[in-house]
Parts: structure tokens; sequence; C-alpha cells
């Protein structure tokens, strides 16, 4: 197959093999009816369309002649020399033979090619940020966004995001020409040019060199002019395996749309916070987190004042089992939870050393119920927390563990976690 995409994103070709796709099974055939049901796969003598490698998708477009008309899909290159146009037939017979005009997306196509010039420019500014040892370890460039994997050993700082984004905004903002050429691969390498990622490579390479600062062996599309890019702009940074990174970016159209959103963003913030500038946002910000951590604090004076209260109405009302006091008791839920249950228990505690004590918690929130066992430095030596938590835990699915004096257990079956407080006098009892 000649690839004519370099240079044109039109050109006449004469139809060589005709697969369809019906229903999953792939049928060789040599002619083929326009059903908009099946896709067709279609192999050219000459095409504009990149077929999808290196990281760079598949172009989109048009086939069509007097007696057909088919929308490209997909474009795939299963191996190298060879390019399957995946078309979508709308009326007519496509047949072996016959040449078709084939028409790339032109704006879909110029958005890829500013997005892969883009990729090779970041591979060059993470190098120059973090070290010569941030290599590539894949990519995906399409006409939305660019996805580069790297090498590298920790997450990227604040300060390593703006460096490596303005380094790339100065070039582009600055202009620099994109060549693109052919030469022996042993030449280019001599010549300093990196080899990308997922590439296959013959005796003779297509080098893409951005300005005097980038020089990569690449077979995908690139933009003439670094100013074609527009915008650069990095939207995540994140792990993905040990020892390496994944950046995902946009340029111009999409970061465009993505800033003009941030924006929006920024707009229905201030609004809601009746703010009149970004400066103001953040004053009222810190006001309102302030007014929380105030809040907490009351909450927590008012709910230490409840707890309070309630020990001495725990500790008249509790059960006695051979002359030794069960304060037992199913506390209110709250977003606390253990934590409510152990300062609860230290304070009964302080007041009966000589009781047991067994506090239980439902949080529908997190569909967690809540057990905390423990006895007194003053209470029966044959009681042991641990084994009494054992024995009720299947009741209501808990894991959990502790020692004689002090054991606790967390499930999500709630319902049950009543059924084994209600279990407790009689194996207590059992224990004495």
């Amino acid at each position: 197959v000649n690839f004519m995409g370099y240079s044109d994103l039109q050109c006449l070709g004469r139809c060589l093999a005709i697969i369809q796709d019906v229903a999953g099974e792939k049928l060789r055939c040599e002619s083929a009816l326009a059903n908009p049901e099946n896709t067709l796969l279609a192999v050219f003598e000459a095409t504009p369309f990149y077929g999808e490698s290196g990281g760079q998708s598949g172009d989109k477009g048009r086939v069509h002649a007097a007696e057909f008309d088919g929308d490209v899909i997909d474009v795939q290159r299963p191996v190298d020399g060879l390019i399957v146009v995946h078309i979508k037939p709308k009326r007519g017979v496509l047949k072996v033979g016959e040449a078709y005009m084939q028409e790339t997306d032109h704006h879909l196509r110029q958005l890829t090619a500013r997005n892969h010039t883009a990729t090779h420019m970041l591979h060059w500014a993470l190098r120059e940020v973090l070290g010569d040892h941030v290599k590539q370890a894949g990519s995906l460039v399409t006409p939305d966004l660019l996805r580069f994997d790297f090498s590298h050993f920790e997450a990227l700082q604040e300060s390593h995001v703006e460096a490596i984004e303005k380094l790339i905004n100065d070039r582009i903002f600055s202009r620099h020409t994109v060549d693109k050429k052919e030469m022996a691969k042993e030449e280019a390498i001599a010549a300093g040019a990196i080899a990308f990622f997922g590439e296959k490579y013959g005796d003779r390479v297509r080098v893409v060199k951005v300005g005097g600062f980038s020089t990569e062996l690449c077979g995908g599309t690139h933009v003439d002019d670094t100013a074609e890019i527009g915008l650069f702009k990095i939207v995540s940074e994140s792990s993905i395996a040990s020892g390496v990174r994944r950046i995902v970016a946009y340029t111009s159209q999409t970061a465009f749309e993505y800033l003009k959103s941030r924006d929006q963003e920024v707009r229905t913030v201030r609004s809601r916070l009746k703010a009149v500038s970004l400066e103001d946002v953040e004053t009222k910000l810190e006001k309102l987190l302030q007014s929380e951590k105030d809040l907490k604090k009351q909450l927590e004076k008012f709910r230490s004042q409840q707890l309070a209260q309630q020990i001495d109405g725990l500790i008249a009302e509790a059960a006695s089992i051979k002359g030794h006091k069960l304060v037992s008791f199913l506390c209110p839920e709250d977003d606390q939870g253990m934590k409510t249950l152990r300062e609860l228990c230290d304070q009964l505690l302080q007041k009966a050393p000589q009781a047991i004590v067994v506090l239980g918690m439902v949080q529908h929130a997190t569909q967690k119920a809540s057990l905390l066992v423990a006895r007194g430095k003053q209470g029966p030596g044959s009681f042991s927390a641990q084994q009494l938590i054992q024995s009720v835990s299947p009741y209501f699915n808990a894991k959990g563990g502790g020692k004689a004096e002090l054991a606790q257990a967390g499930g999500d079956k709630l319902e049950g976690l009543q059924i084994a407080m209600e279990k407790v006098p009689e194996l207590i009892q059992a224990m004495l």
C-alpha cells in the first residue's frame, strides 16, 4: 500500500481487497453491497488514511465514487506496509479493481497532528525538568487528547508540572519549524534521534525534528510549525505501575475548552460565596474552614457533656451477674463510631472500676456495626473480653480481637448487633 497521507489528505486509489465483517465473521469478497449494519474492511493501492500505530489513532473520513459512498470509522495497520480501512457503507457497491476517492477528515487529522507533535515536546520537556532517566513507556494520540507514559520514581510536584507546561508553551508561542525527513536508521541514531516507544523501524526511518530541541524517530503525522499547536495543558498526572507515571494533556481547541470549563467552575464558586475576586474566594474559604473547626469543637464539647450525663445513669441501671456489674448499652449513632465507644468506656470504668462494660453502635451511613468489651481494673479475673468478642462476633458478621481486658470488633450485619448484645449476659454468666 502506498501511503500518501504525509502530503495529501485525499487521493484516488484502486481497491485491492474487500473483507465483509458480518456479525463478527470476516468473509473475503470481490464486491459488497452497501448494508449500514455491516462493516467493510478494504485495502487500497494508494491511500491518504493513517493506520493506527506508534500510539497514534487511525484516521476517519470518507470513501466514495459514482456507485459507492461510505464513512471511514477506523484505519488499522495490522502489519508493516498494510493499511486496512474500516468503512460503514451508506449506498452502492464497493468493488475490487475500481478506483475510489478517499478523503481524510481534515479537522480530526489536524487535531491529532497537534497532539502528536506536543507528545514529542512533552518527552523532551520531561527529560529537561526531571532528568535523562525519563524514558517513554507508552503513548496514545487522538484528536481529543494525548496520553504519555514514562519511567520516573515519584509523583511530579506542582512546580514540575508548571515548569514542563512553561517549556512547551514557550516553544509553541515562539514558533519552531517541525521538519520531517527520511534517512538511514544508523544515520538518524548517530544524529541523536530518540526511538519512540511502540514504533517498528526498518533500514530507512522517518525523523521528526522539532526546532533544535527534539529529534525523534516517528512514522506519525505532525504539524509544520509549533504555533499550530496553539496551547498545551496538562490535566492529570498519576501512577500506573511501579516506577511508571502517566500524563494526560490537551492541546489547541480541547485545551481551550478545558480551561473554559475550569473558568466556569471558578465563576460558580465565586457566585456561591458572593466573592468579588479570587483573593476574596480564598479569604471566604478560610473563614468557612475556621467556622467548621469551631463548630466541630463545640459539637465535641456538647457530646462529652452528654456522655458525662449518661454515665451515672448507666452505672445505676447496670445489671448484676454473680455480684459483678454489667454495663451494657447500645449507643446512639454518630460519625465517630468506635472513638465514641472508647471514650464512654474510659469514663464508665473510671467511676466503676469493678464493672464489665459492653458498648455497641450501628452506623447506617457506613453500614458498620461496632462492639467494644472491657473489664475494669477491679473486675472479675475469670472474665475475658477477647473471649466474649469471639463468641458474639458471628451474630453481626464481625472481625476483631484484643486482650482479656479490652477487645473490639466491627461487622456489616447491622441487625445482628442487637442479637449479639442480648446474648452477652448468659455468656458472661458462663464465664464467671
